[in-house]
C-alpha cells in the first residue's frame, strides 16, 4: 500500500481505529473482521454511520456467510478471506 502512495495507520483495537478515522477521515479502510478479542464489523458499522462515502472493505482468515453477509448490509463494499500460505510459497 504505502508503494502505492498510500498512508497506511494500523490500529490495535476498535477504538483506536475508530479514534484514527476519526482523526485522519480516510476514503478507504480495510478492516480486519477480529481485532484482538474484539470484532471489526463494530468498525465498519461506526464509520458507515459516521462518514457515508468510506469505502471499506473487511479482510478475514475466519470468514463465514453470517459475516459476510453482516459486513455488507453494515457498508462494506468488499469481503475478502485471507488465507494462509504455506512456507514453501513464500520460498518460490
Amino acid at each position: 500500500m504505502r508503494r502505492r502512495d498510500f498512508t497506511v495507520y494500523i490500529a490495535n483495537s476498535v477504538q483506536q481505529g475508530i479514534e484514527i478515522a476519526d482523526e485522519v477521515r480516510p476514503g478507504h479502510a480495510i478492516v480486519d473482521l477480529r481485532i484482538g478479542d474484539e470484532s471489526g464489523l463494530q468498525v465498519v458499522k461506526t464509520l458507515a454511520q459516521k462518514y457515508r462515502d468510506i469505502k471499506m472493505v473487511v479482510l478475514t482468515g475466519f470468514a463465514s456467510i453470517t459475516t459476510a453477509v453482516e459486513a455488507i448490509k453494515l457498508g462494506a463494499v468488499q469481503y475478502l478471506i485471507n488465507q494462509p500460505m504455506p512456507m514453501k510459497s513464500w520460498r518460490q
